[in-house]
């Protein structure tokens, strides 16, 4: 049983890669409401289910999982931001799978015995991008703590840059809600701009935009912390010092200006991503380790 907690979004790319290799039943946990962990164990009853993973899982109550293990049920929870809101986690799930690898050691003192860092993904047949009017420089997100200074500081110098999304209080585009726009803007911005969350730097994870505008053949310029290099090779990203908004000045000008090496970084990320950051691959690790 697969219970998401977004099943409209990128979460549900890996049901049909679990499928090829047990019987999966999805279970979108956002619907029921107050009835929540009564219809999740009754429904893993009443399918004979054996291992419940969760993507997320916030509202699911401690003992019903509690529960689950008591019954024989092995069970996986899949954090995706921990490094926001790592007590939303803290369940006595048999497995845990997190984003954030500089958590696995806390995880562990907390008494979870198989704790595994799985990273985020892309499902390569959802990259189809329509070329558009372009854009020089583009941010898709939430405002976060230091975002909106970024990119002040980078339009105060004459960088024209377009922000798509939630409560900024700088001019802005708003949100973008279909995920195929988003492929759109990304493949046709000149430089995407990747600004982490300070709590996901803290913890190592890697947000979703790091795979995602890559694959959608966008050049992207992101923040520098250590796990990045454990992930991508230096010649496949673009870094800047998030500590020194000079840093970030220089790297988006020096791209901007030269569109045949942002190409070649694109296409070295692509092959990286499509090859080791896939739906496919994820869902196999899954398996592998929900033993």
């Amino acid at each position: 049983m697969a219970c998401l907690h977004n099943s409209e979004d990128f979460e549900r790319w890996l049901i049909p890669h679990l499928q090829k290799h047990v019987e999966v039943y999805p279970f979108d946990y956002r619907t029921v409401g107050s009835t929540l962990d009564v219809k999740l164990s009754k429904t893993v009853s009443l399918l004979d289910v054996d291992s419940v993973f969760v993507v997320k899982g916030e509202s699911i109550k401690p003992e019903t999982i509690i529960g689950l293990n008591e019954i024989g049920i092995k069970t996986g929870c899949w954090t995706i931001d921990d490094h926001a809101h790592p007590e939303l986690f803290l369940k006595p799930y048999t497995h845990i799978w997190t984003p954030s690898p500089r958590l696995i050691d806390d995880y562990k003192k907390r008494g979870y015995k198989y704790v595994h860092e799985l990273a985020f993904y892309v499902e390569p047949s959802a990259f189809k991008p329509q070329p558009q009017e372009k854009i020089a420089i583009s941010f898709l997100g939430t405002r976060y703590d230091g975002r909106e200074e970024k990119i002040t500081k980078l339009r105060e110098a004459g960088f024209p840059v377009r922000v798509f999304g939630d409560q900024w209080t700088i001019q802005n585009d708003g949100r973008i809600t279909s995920y195929n726009d988003c492929i759109d803007v990304r493949f046709n911005t000149m430089v995407n701009l990747n600004i982490h969350q300070a709590t996901m730097r803290q913890v190592g994870a890697l947000n979703t935009k790091m795979y995602d505008v890559p694959a959608s053949g966008g050049f992207m310029v992101t923040d520098y912390f250590p796990e990045v290099l454990r992930k991508f090779n230096a010649d496949q990203v673009a870094l800047y010092n998030p500590e020194d908004n000079a840093s970030l000045l220089s790297v988006v000008k020096r791209y901007l200006a030269n569109p045949k090496e942002r190409q070649e970084v694109i296409e070295r990320a692509r092959v990286e991503i499509f090859k080791n950051h896939t739906a496919e691959k994820r869902a196999e690790q899954i398996l592998r380790e929900f033993k």
